[in-house]
């Protein structure tokens, strides 16, 4: 009797529940701004965590070069987070325009006047009014309900963080709500530059974003909803090179997505190889390249030779550079937001966020049915006809580092490395870094033993011909063995290649030693 009750009271509670929370979840789910997308299991929160970095000075000209006064000293960070939340029958979602009024605030935290939110919102539209959209179909965009219910209370539990680089909430706000109803947290900070508002974009814009990234991840792992050990990064554009650059030097990162990031480009290639903890060996976490073939500078060059990592290429063709954050899903209210477009935007948006939270589900949480996903093809997920092609790129284990290289010497001796060089060398051409074999000829040479020196730098030549660097290292080592002959072959080697070789590693002063050390010793052996 005791049991009926309580059964009669739960189907009461959960009716009664349905009743006055049904309006709200189908608002929840049902929005227009979504698409196709469908939610995941929980309700989504959005606040924003509006602080300062004290250990860097504060910006203080806005991107019209105009004087800002921040309220205190410090790095404004405005720091948009997306969360698991509790829907609640009394709160209403946010509506577009409430991301759009955020664009005010990232160097301000002080509460809008009318006037300001008007500013942002003609901010927000002068970009796509150039290009055609029309001013009504924009004025309806701000009125769109979202996703999101603003400092909605969190559901318990803990969940895996996703740092999002390089676009303000009004650009990223769909994709970011979707992965927080599948239940992940998802912290996002625009750009800004150095030491004005204006990114500068190069190595100090990169080392600038990975420290807002760091602020963000140290921010947020105060938080209790937060699962600190399960940390990814998503970089779109120029945010991608400093994605990688973080991963580069912190081992927390667990995986990576790029959003036809700059480091599918030359020019991010080069950017990313200057940064100073990159090491190609470092780059073990699987990568998702999301990105457009067709988009001017496209060169996958560097991320196919990511070999410690692996990588899922998916193109998406006839897509535009901005057609991977809102933009694309909003071309379907807006049309011509952002110019022309020759594909189907929303389709292929859609499709974007879908093989990011699988993506995210596969290596945050491990679901296999996510990782099927991935290595499904796209016909049998569903993906219409030439929406988009997948390529995966296997993964070769990370090299030995130089300490382990140096333990199997004092263990079993210097030959012992040459073994497995060449064991591994049947799967890779490379197989050992060049920074890791430079590491174990120094260490051999400060204990004087050049001869197991030489069998080093023979293997880093035998894998790196063409290098400035290996050829005047081992032109040191055997200078030091007193092989005349074959140290002036190596520095004379060593000068031609400088001219020639743009191994990013080859900075400055590591081509100016190169250079005076090799004609020095040369000219030292023309004067004997």
């Amino acid at each position: 009797m005791l049991r009926a009750q309580r059964t009669n009271l739960s189907l009461f509670s959960l009716l009664l529940s349905t009743i006055l929370l049904g309006p709200l979840a189908l608002e929840l789910r049902a929005s227009a701004l979504w698409g196709n997308l469908k939610p995941g299991p929980h309700g989504v929160g959005y606040r924003t965590i509006s602080t300062y970095d004290l250990s860097r000075p504060s910006i203080t000209r806005d991107a019209e070069g105009k004087e800002v006064r921040p309220a205190r000293p410090g790095r404004q960070m405005q720091i948009g987070v997306w969360y698991p939340a509790i829907s609640t029958g009394h709160r209403s979602t946010m509506r577009f325009e409430e991301y759009v009024y955020l664009l005010a605030q990232e160097l301000k935290f002080a509460p809008l006047t009318i006037k300001e939110r008007e500013q942002s919102v003609r901010a927000f539209m002068k970009e796509p009014l150039s290009k055609g959209a029309s001013a009504d179909r924009l004025e309806a965009l701000m009125k769109m309900r979202t996703g999101a219910i603003k400092d909605a209370s969190p559901v318990r539990g803990r969940f895996p963080l996703v740092v999002y680089a390089h676009i303000p909430p009004s650009g990223n706000s769909i994709m970011c709500e979707y992965l927080a109803s599948h239940g992940f947290v998802v912290a996002a900070i625009p750009w800004k530059g150095t030491f004005e508002y204006n990114l500068d974009v190069g190595l100090t814009g990169v080392e600038t974003q990975v420290k807002d990234m760091e602020f963000v991840i140290g921010t947020l792992r105060s938080n209790p909803q937060v699962d600190a050990d399960k940390v990814a990064v998503i970089g779109m554009s120029f945010g991608a090179i400093s994605a990688l650059g973080l991963q580069t030097r912190n081992r927390e990162v667990d995986a990576l997505i790029s959003l036809d990031g700059g480091i599918g480009s030359l020019f991010g290639a080069n950017v990313v190889q200057r940064t100073p903890y990159y090491s190609l060996s470092r780059i073990t976490v699987p990568l998702a390249h999301l990105h457009g073939p067709d988009v001017p500078g496209t060169d996958l060059t560097f991320i196919n030779g990511l070999k410690y990592s692996r990588r899922f290429l998916v193109a998406f063709p006839g897509m535009r550079h901005g057609d991977f954050v809102n933009n694309g899903m909003l071309e379907h209210f807006v049309p011509g937001i952002q110019g022309k477009t020759a594909v189907d935007t929303k389709t292929g948006f859609e499709w974007v966020c879908r093989y990011a939270l699988h993506f995210l589900k596969t290596y945050l949480k491990q679901e296999s049915a996510s990782l099927s996903f991935l290595e499904n093809s796209p016909e049998k997920n569903g993906v219409p006809h030439r929406v988009l092609n997948v390529e995966i790129k296997t993964a070769l284990a990370a090299p030995p580092t130089a300490g382990q290289l140096q333990a199997m010497i004092e263990a079993r001796g210097v030959r012992s490395v040459a073994a497995l060089y060449a064991q591994l060398k049947k799967s890779d051409p490379q197989p050992l870094p060049q920074q890791t074999l430079n590491d174990v000829a120094r260490w051999l040479g400060e204990k004087n033993d050049w001869k197991s020196a030489r069998e080093i730098v023979d293997l880093r030549l035998d894998s790196y011909p063409k290098s400035a660097w290996a050829n005047y290292a081992a032109a040191e080592i055997y200078r030091r063995l007193g092989d005349n002959a074959r140290a002036r072959q190596l520095y004379t080697e060593a000068l031609a290649l400088l001219a020639i070789d743009f191994d990013p590693e080859l900075d400055f002063n590591r081509r100016r030693g190169i250079y005076e050390g090799s004609r020095r010793n040369l000219e030292s052996a023309n004067n004997q």
